[in-house]
């Protein structure tokens, strides 16, 4: 619907059916009206903007299942999350990535760890899941010769 009509229609439809009118002021973001510049004047329009950039790209990004989940499959998530979210904030990253993370491997990891910025969850999940240890490259070469 949001492709057939423009902003200026919507902002004075719902102006006129006074549908978008609340007691407390939050939520009329349309019925303000637009300035001369064409942009919404007031009302947190940018937040609902990148709430929805966060929600596309999170139907961009697959599920990672911690559970069985190899070093290979960890570093596919891991690039394709690295590069769908590249321009969105630490807070919106660390959202969208505890959104994906699925199995009780993951979701145990995410409560216990203290994740605050981009890079600690960058080096974590790298310890965590893509590095492998000697056991395990040992174990990866003796099935590989089988």
């Amino acid at each position: 619907m949001r492709e057939y009509y423009d902003d200026e229609y919507v902002i004075r439809f719902v102006a006129d059916s006074g549908v978008g009118e609340m007691g407390d002021g939050e939520g009329r973001w349309f019925e303000e009206g637009t300035g001369e510049d064409g942009f919404i004047e007031d009302g947190d329009h940018e937040y609902s903007l990148m709430m929805e950039a966060e929600y596309d790209m999170m139907k961009l990004i697959p599920y990672f299942d911690s559970e069985n989940a190899c070093s290979e499959s960890a570093k596919d998530f891991w690039w394709c999350f690295e590069t769908a979210t590249e321009w969105f904030t630490d807070a919106s990253r660390l959202r969208i990535f505890k959104a994906r993370m699925s199995g009780l491997v993951g979701e145990r990891w995410c409560l216990s760890s203290r994740l605050t910025d981009f890079e600690t969850l960058k080096r974590r999940f790298y310890n965590r899941f893509i590095r492998l240890t000697k056991e395990q490259l040992l174990q990866r070469l003796l099935d590989a010769a089988q």
